[in-house]
């Protein structure tokens, strides 16, 4: 819960918001998307975190609330991290 919401004050709450006064929603949403998508540091991660975060500021711009974006992010960590122990319990890391 605390990585997630910290995660999302930054990206959306400071980063996302600072760039959309300078350059409107989409170049905000895609670079701070991009952002976040580089710093999960691989090639999976990096795309689904690149969506994960356009999305994230599609509800945060939406909602003007950060509440909508942490929410997702929480739920988006949940369940990769309970596929990435089905994936173990099967005998292999078949997911990222």
């Amino acid at each position: 819960v605390g990585a997630g919401g910290v995660e999302e004050i930054l990206y959306r709450g400071v980063l996302h918001h600072w760039l959309r006064n300078h350059m409107g929603f989409w170049g905000a949403a895609v670079i701070s998307g991009l952002i976040f998508g580089a710093v999960h540091m691989n090639i999976p991660q990096f795309i689904t975190a690149t969506v994960l975060g356009i999305v994230a500021s599609w509800l945060y711009e939406q909602s003007g609330s950060l509440v909508p974006p942490i929410v997702l992010h929480i739920a988006n960590n949940f369940i990769a991290q309970g596929l990435t122990y089905v994936g173990i319990a099967l005998g292999g890391h078949i997911f990222f």
